[in-house]
């Protein structure tokens, strides 16, 4: 762990689980380039010292959150057949963010997914130019939840009939290229965390993100970007080869445009991030020879491998995932934040 700027009023930060160095190459090199100045942060899980001693080496702050899995503390629990963080890292933010490595005068935090997000330009100066009155941005996957598979199935998993009625047609927002304000993304994270079926159904943080911008008090403070307005691409679902020839007909926004070198809107302007760039093979490939990558798992499969750039499946039961949610107790440690939270907003 390397000390904390106490004079950076921004942070990137992401969370990693068994990463090489090489595998996370162009997140950390891309985000050196793009002329970002605040913290630069790595939260790690089971991850090799020499990945750690690398991040260290280039002025990150790194923080071990295997103390956040010591016995007693039950209520980190991701999906126990996977070794997995989707959910937990979003405790992992909250916690270390805003208990542990404070600063005084924090201004904006943007929580960005690592293996496969490259920064084009600095996150900072898309949030000064364009966030304006409102505290958080997300970024649309330019597809309703009916119309996409995997995220159509989660949903069911993880809330069942009715709050898959309510949300069906409502558009999708990605839960790794999430930024704003300080506060907020603290409450965010804290709120995401504790309304995931992460012990039931994997992958489930991005469920709980959008159910709760679907509430008033985050449609009030949410800056909604589009894919034409540049703050991310979402490859997965408006560039992937493959599920393009699914889902074209539905996309809310035009495909974006790659040169050869840089990712843009259908309109030109240059994407400040570009995510899940790895399920488009020439995208791939351009941004790890920039940043001289060894193969990821997504070049083992090769490009025409039936896994390649497919999300992965939900683990199934016999009963479904949200009807154990329901039925399931709620761990003590959650019990005691969510006494706190209450006490804080009743004033207590």
């Amino acid at each position: 762990m390397t000390c904390v700027d106490l004079n950076a009023s921004d942070a990137v930060v992401g969370c990693i689980s068994g990463l090489r160095f090489e595998q996370i190459a162009p997140w950390v090199g891309s985000l050196d380039a793009c002329g970002f100045r605040g913290r630069r942060i790595v939260i790690h899980v089971g991850t090799a010292p020499q990945t750690v001693a690398e991040l260290d080496r280039r002025g990150y702050e790194t923080y071990d959150a295997s103390c956040l899995h010591s016995a007693g503390n039950g209520i980190l629990n991701e999906h126990p057949r996977h070794a997995e963080i989707s959910v937990n890292r979003f405790y992992y933010i909250w916690y270390f963010l805003s208990q542990i490595a404070v600063v005084s005068d924090p201004r904006y935090v943007m929580a960005i997914d690592v293996g496969d997000v490259v920064f084009q330009r600095n996150p900072s100066l898309w949030l000064e130019q364009n966030l304006g009155e409102k505290r958080l941005v997300v970024g649309c996957e330019s597809l309703r939840f009916e119309d996409e598979p995997w995220n159509a199935g989660t949903m069911q998993d993880c809330y069942g009939p009715h709050v898959w009625k309510a949300y069906r047609h409502k558009l999708i927002y990605n839960a790794g290229t999430i930024a704003g304000e300080f506060r907020t993304i603290m409450d965010l994270c804290l709120q995401v965390y504790l309304l995931s079926p992460g012990d039931r159904v994997l992958y489930s943080d991005q469920q709980a993100l959008n159910v709760l911008l679907g509430s008033k008090v985050y449609q009030e403070v949410t800056c909604f970007a589009s894919s034409e307005d540049g703050w991310a691409c979402q490859a997965g679902t408006t560039a992937d080869p493959d599920l393009l020839q699914k889902v074209r007909p539905h996309l809310t926004c035009p495909s974006p445009l790659f040169d050869g070198e840089i990712v843009r809107t259908a309109a030109g302007e240059i994407f400040t991030l570009v995510h899940q760039y790895n399920r488009v093979p020439e995208w791939d490939l351009a941004f790890k020879e920039r940043y001289g990558v060894a193969p990821t798992r997504a070049d083992t499969l090769g490009p025409h491998s039936p896994e390649y750039g497919t999300r992965p499946s939900t683990p199934r039961s016999t009963q479904p995932g949200w009807a154990r949610n329901l039925l399931a107790p709620l761990p003590e440690p959650a019990k005691s934040v969510l006494r706190k939270m209450y006490r804080l907003g009743s004033g207590h």
